[in-house]
């Protein structure tokens, strides 16, 4: 005996996704589940700190400061060979060593460097501002100084691990960076 088979469907008639109402229900409840991850996430990309994160140099402390070693991944670095003790936080009229930086950067200081000639046209307000920023963390291991070797930038501001690099005074965004990195070395 022949097995019936039913008709093909009439060509005119699309054959088109049918979704039951079971998962349309399904999709919108994982979609409404989501939204409290899409909102975390978000958050996070909008108020994540200004700056670059950089690669981590082996930290290697040296005896003498005029020992050789590695060279830094970054200019200013933001790890890497350093002394045993860094300066003291404030404001510095001469460039600071890199060896130097690394040990402030290392005990979870900032070092916030200008390129620019005091005598050249706008660096002395460039310097007042950035003065005035150091001088809300008097006391702390905040550090300013001129940066001769940030040639990319006018100002540069690191800390372990992180640069942030900027051609004018942005106070929020270098406030933003010294908020979230002063006083936390990340290993």
């Amino acid at each position: 005996m022949k097995a019936e088979s039913l008709p093909p469907p009439p060509k005119d008639r699309k054959q088109g996704l049918k979704i039951g109402r079971g998962r349309i229900f399904l999709l919108a409840f994982v979609a409404v589940g989501l939204l409290p991850v899409e909102w975390i996430i978000f958050n996070r990309i909008q108020t994540a700190p200004p700056g670059d994160d950089t690669a981590i140099r082996e930290e290697l402390v040296l005896d003498e400061p005029w020992e050789m070693h590695d060279p830094y991944v970054t200019i200013p670095p933001t790890s890497g060979a350093r002394t045993r003790v860094g300066l003291e936080g404030g404001v510095h009229t001469e460039p600071i060593a890199n060896v130097a930086q690394v040990a402030n950067l290392a005990e979870g200081g900032l070092i916030i460097q200008y390129s620019c000639d005091r005598r050249a046209e706008g660096c002395e307000e460039i310097v007042k501002r950035l003065e005035a920023i150091v001088g809300r963390y008097a006391g702390r291991n905040v550090v300013l100084a001129p940066g001769p070797a940030v040639a990319d930038a006018r100002i540069a501001v690191t800390a372990w691990g992180k640069i942030l690099k900027m051609d004018s005074v942005d106070e929020e965004d270098i406030v933003a960076f010294v908020d979230a990195y002063l006083d936390n070395r990340e290993e």
